[in-house]
């Protein structure tokens, strides 16, 4: 690390390129000198690359090809960018990046102190929304930004610098001296920042502690307690309450702005209201725009706080748990003036462990990697301010590319030790399910509910009051929560945990026994050096089997994943190594049990306690991970499905079980337990009946259940063409692709709108990219596709900027895409969205219906692309004011008579168009209309 002599005068840079790559150029340098806090000069220049420049990095940033094509190359301006530069701290966002073309084009010996304001926003605003530029500017400068051009963002990540080192130098002791023992082991420039604030703080010229901070940000708390005077509401829980209170703006604008009267609403509301006071379960399909939310929740309010019952909210996605808790309730609960409490919860490891996260600093990172230590620099300010504990609400750490480390973090049901743990009082887990027994409304997402189920509400406590929404989803969560899983992962960190190279817990448990030497009568050394034994054994049975299941799934006709059955091949070659493993963990858990058994009420020293604990954990999670292993590779239960998956990047393998039918289980788990279930949807009908639903998630057979669906609150017929040219081929036939990429050209050319386009498969969608990505930037407009331009939040972000851009998405983009307005004014659905018949859960389903007589594709595959179409359908209207155009270019829609099906499940009517010219006329005419 280079000596900085002061951080008084500093470079911020900025760079627009190519693209991403290292074989992408610079096309403009920006840069702004600081000193003393001001800017001093600024420098800036367009750069000719010699090379293409992608159309969306053109519309992003302004620039003209023409004034690139005037501009100077690199080699002409590399002296100017040095001299303005000279010897001073650089800083940058994103720094590695920027750096890297600037070692590359302008001089690889550069070699002065590099400082990234996107790296250091991280560990130090971990409650900001995100770490963009532009949200980092608005947050230190209290406006927005001029992003996009190299100088405009060099001015601003200066003025972030600038921001964030007041930050740095009010950090207090504590904090200093956790981030210090980190930066120090992975020597980056930064540590001279944090250094010189340590100093500070030890002469006393720091802060005490974080409170400066917390008053900086919205801190989340998973509790909320209205102030209300009123313990009761002044309305009764009655259907003609909650129509007043939904009629009666002065109420409901204090939850929400410009609120609108809806029919469909209101009438939803009343159901609701109704199923409460008469014990009822009630299916309800409230279209986009109902206002669902509110139709649930001002019902749920008056009779929690009437009866002083819990009612349970579950949700299936995290945007609407949070919307719901963070911001309806509250809301709506100041409109009614109540006194009123409601608790956010999610499951155990979205927690962090206190007593994890002291060890992991007492040990001193002994078992973090170099990323894990740069990764635990996130969480030090967030750990000192966070009210919950709940990770999802850290912004600077992204659990995806950190499950490992969290794993080392978070709150374990195998590790818990529950009120014998020292944090046991401040424990957040234990904290917000006490909350919980006491609240009006709880809300939860799917997993938890079904954790709850599996563990007889153990988390929850007894409730008879349920809401679940996103309930078209509810079969999916039941599937995925209600089975199990093994993976990799999972059997390396516990053989690991058990013995590896000398170290682990066996190592600790013959170091006890080594200490008690002759007044040790019970465990032999010989038993130790068997359990290692099978240790050993068992990492390379393991490794054996999971080679021999990954090559059979590279050669499964489902990409990634392949279904296991009892008579396979691969499960007959394997039973014997099965068998083998299961064997070596159950004797070394039979150990374990016998050390436990022996020396667990003994009067022992902290260390040999801590081992205990230790032996307890770990025999549990061994006993999990055994009877999954060898349930899922033994494919017995007849109402199981197991499949195996993996990737060719980690070559890592992932055993799953789920069952084939949840009917029965919710049912019997679920439904038989409750008074009251309001279950509601967007999209659960299927030729506007509710059977199809009730049938797969056990409600067919209970009496007291009841429907209602609001219809549509849009007006379709004005709001939407829908149109289907029958002029193409049908889909199984080699013209499908041509003409689909021929009527895609016209209409993208044509209309110059807005446009996503739905996919039932990557391989269409590639296919189509190449084919019109080249014409579409020809005529400036932006082609971008899933799994090629970015993220998908990456993809929309700029679907949502660049006007007139085109999509191409496949199923994650059918459902929860939002985007209202002008940038989305077309939808394309290029193929009936049928599910893969070879996904395995799929094919264990049709072979269930099978078998009971009946035709599987009437009874599963088309009720589930029906309901898959409807929600696509519904990406293109958000809002009253919303218009649109929807091409179906899948002519089985009306050459089939399951098409019918599909026809008469949808919100609007399908215009036919014979002729090419017909069907450009009639979308030309919509728009002049």
């Amino acid at each position: 690390m280079k000596k900085i002599k002061d951080i008084k005068t500093f470079v911020a840079f900025d760079l627009e390129t190519t693209g991403l790559t290292d074989t992408d150029k610079i096309i403009e340098f920006g840069a702004a000198r600081v000193e003393e806090n001001e800017i001093k000069e600024t420098f800036q220049t367009l750069i000719n690359p010699d090379t293409f420049i992608p159309l969306d990095i053109l519309l992003l940033t302004g620039i003209n090809e023409e004034e690139i094509k005037k501009a100077p190359h690199i080699d002409d301006v590399k002296e100017k960018i040095l001299n303005f530069i000279g010897p001073h701290p650089l800083i940058a966002h994103n720094a590695p990046f920027d750096i890297s073309f600037l070692k590359r084009e302008v001089s690889d010996s550069l070699e002065n102190p590099l400082f990234d304001t996107l790296k250091l926003s991280r560990i130090l605003l971990p409650f900001i929304m995100n770490h963009k530029l532009g949200t980092l500017y608005t947050f230190f400068e209290k406006e927005e930004s001029n992003l996009h051009r190299a100088l405009d963002d060099a001015i601003s990540t200066a003025k972030v610098f600038l921001g964030l080192l007041k930050l740095i130098d009010k950090l207090p002791l504590l904090t200093l001296e956790k981030i210090l023992s980190i930066v120090e082991k992975t020597k980056n420039d930064s540590l001279i920042l944090f250094k010189s604030a340590f100093n500070n703080a030890l002469s006393g010229r720091g802060e005490s502690d974080l409170a400066y901070l917390s008053h900086s940000f919205n801190i989340p708390s998973n509790v909320y307690e209205s102030n209300a005077k009123n313990k009761v509401t002044s309305f009764p829980p009655t259907e003609e309450s909650v129509e007043q209170i939904l009629s009666k703006e002065v109420t409901i604008n204090i939850a929400v702005t410009k609120y609108e009267k809806r029919a469909e609403q209101i009438a939803l509301a009343k159901k609701i209201m109704k199923a409460f006071l008469s014990n009822e379960i009630l299916i309800s399909e409230a279209g986009t725009g109902t206002g669902k939310t509110f139709a649930y929740l001002i019902p749920s309010m008056l009779w929690s706080n009437f009866s002083r019952e819990r009612i349970i909210i579950s949700t299936y996605t995290k945007n609407l748990e949070e919307q719901l808790f963070h911001k309806d309730i509250i809301n709506i609960s100041k409109g009614l003036n109540i006194k009123f409490k409601a608790v956010l919860i999610k499951g155990r490891n979205n927690y962090i462990c206190l007593k994890k996260w002291e060890t992991i600093f007492s040990e001193n990172f002994i078992s973090l990697n170099k990323n894990e230590k740069e990764s635990l620099l996130n969480l030090i300010i967030w750990e000192g301010l966070t009210k919950t504990g709940d990770i999802s609400e850290n912004s600077s750490f992204w659990l995806h590319n950190n499950l490992s480390l969290w794993s080392k973090l978070s709150c374990d049901a195998m590790d818990c030790e529950m009120n014998k743990c020292s944090y046991y009082q401040e424990c957040y887990l234990t904290k917000v399910r006490k909350e919980c027994q006491e609240a009006d409304i709880v809300v939860i997402n799917h997993s938890l509910l079904f954790s709850d189920l599996i563990r007889e509400q153990k988390i929850l406590g007894e409730y008879s009051k349920l809401i679940i929404d996103e309930a078209h989803n509810l079969e999916r969560a039941a599937t995925d929560f209600l089975g199990t899983t093994v993976t990799s992962y999972q059997i390396k960190n516990l053989l690991d945990r058990l013995y590896k190279t000398a170290r682990g817990l066996l190592v600790k448990i013959r170091n006890v026994l080594t200490f008690l030497g002759k007044k040790n009568k019970s465990i032999t050394m010989d038993e130790v050096a068997k359990s290692i034994d099978s240790v050993e054994e068992s990492r390379e049975i393991w490794d054996e089997i999971s080679q021999s299941i990954n090559e059979e799934v590279e050669k499964s006709e489902y990409i990634g994943k392949l279904r296991l059955k009892e008579e396979d091949s691969l499960i007959q070659e394997i039973e014997s190594l099965r068998e083998r493993f299961y064997s070596n963990l159950k004797n070394v858990n039979n150990f374990l049990k016998k050390f436990i058994k022996i020396f667990d009420d003994v009067e022992k020293t902290k260390i040999w306690k801590e081992t205990v604990e230790e032996v307890k954990q770990v025999y549990r999670e061994s006993e999990e991970i055994a009877e999954n292993f060898y349930n899922i590779l033994s494919c017995k239960d007849k109402n199981g499905c197991f499949w195996a998956e993996s990737s060719d990047e980690s070559k890592s393998t992932k055993l799953i079980s789920a069952p084939i039918v949840v009917a029965d289980i919710l049912r019997e788990k679920l439904f038989d337990n409750l008074e009251t279930a309001i279950l509601v949807s967007a999209t659960i009908l299927v030729e506007n009946s509710f059977d199809y639903f009730k049938g797969k998630i056990g409600l067919s057979e209970i009496e007291n259940v009841r429907e209602f669906a609001t219809g549509s609150y849009f007006d379709f017929k004005n709001q939407v063409l829908a149109i289907l040219p029958s002029f193409i081929s049908e889909p199984k036939k080699n013209e499908f692709f041509l003409d689909v990429v021929d009527v895609l050209r016209k209409v993208t050319l044509t209309i110059r709108r807005g446009t996503l386009i739905l996919f039932t498969s990557y391989k269409l969608l590639n296919r189509v990219y190449e084919q019109l990505v080249e014409t579409l930037h020809q005529n400036n407009i932006l082609l971008l596709a899933q799994g090629r331009s970015g993220s998908k939040n990456v993809i929309t972000k700029e679907f949502k900027e660049i006007k007139n851009s085109v999509l191409l998405g496949t199923y994650s983009f059918w459902e929860g895409f939002d985007v209202p307005g002008e940038a989305l004014e077309v939808l394309v659905i290029t193929k009936l969205p049928f599910s893969s018949p070879k996904e395995p859960i799929i094919e264990a389903r049709t072979e269930h219906i099978e078998s009971r007589g009946l035709n599987p594709f009437e009874k599963l595959h088309v009720p589930e692309a029906v309901i898959k179409l409807r929600q696509g359908f519904g990406r293109l209207i958000r809002t009253k004011e919303d218009r649109g155009i929807i091409l179906i270019l899948d002519t089985r829609l009306i050459k089939r008579n399951y098409g019918k099906r599909f026809l008469n499940s949808l919100p609007a009517n399908i215009v036919i168009s014979y002729s090419e010219g017909d069907f450009l006329e009639r979308i030309r005419k919509f728009w002049k209309d």
